[in-house]
């Protein structure tokens, strides 16, 4: 049986520098019920108003040219991967592993 283990790792950064928590809202993903041994819906939520999460699945942290998840979406997962979202509200960002 896979399982996909959910790790937080809180970190964000502009230009080399680390924001304030207030800056903007970290992703949360969440694996949603009824996942089977197979396949995972991973959900990609942030609460700041007009954020634009991008994300990656090769463990290299998200960038702006990155694919884009919409808030409350899921990302389909079938294999041991690194997930990885970051949030930008077009002045910062904010990230979250797994």
């Amino acid at each position: 049986m896979r399982r996909l283990t959910l790790a937080f790792a809180l970190s964000a950064v502009l230009s080399g520098r680390t924001l304030s928590a207030a800056a903007v809202a970290t992703p949360v993903i969440q694996l949603l019920s009824g996942a089977t041994t197979t396949q995972f819906q991973a959900q990609i939520t942030c609460t700041t108003p007009g954020a634009v999460i991008h994300y990656t699945i090769t463990g290299i942290d998200p960038t702006t040219t990155d694919p884009v998840v919409t808030s409350g979406n899921v990302v389909a997962v079938s294999q041991s991967l690194t997930l990885k979202a970051k949030a930008w509200d077009g002045k910062y960002a904010r990230d979250f592993d797994t």
